[in-house]
């Protein structure tokens, strides 16, 4: 898991495929506005400890998060 931690982190990464990083980046950012508090709370832990950049990361995964937030708001589904 470590490594593909760090994979996630790298700027190319070697295990994942760049949508495959940006999905998880920006499943990781919506999460960090999660209802649930304990949710939320350990969403932002790992995204600070996972990015040192986060404007920049925002503007690589934006395509991707704007995708992620109408997908959810589009759902029929109640949890998310």
């Amino acid at each position: 898991m470590k490594e593909l931690e760090n994979d996630v982190i790298k700027a190319q990464p070697k295990y994942v495929s760049m949508d495959v990083k940006y999905q998880i980046l920006s499943s990781m950012f919506i999460l960090k506005y999660d209802r649930v508090e304990k949710v939320s709370t350990q969403a932002s832990q790992i995204w600070k400890n996972i990015v040192d950049n986060q404007l920049f990361i925002l503007k690589q995964v934006i395509k991707t998060l704007i995708t992620q937030v109408f997908k959810i708001i589009i759902s029929h589904d109640f949890e998310l």
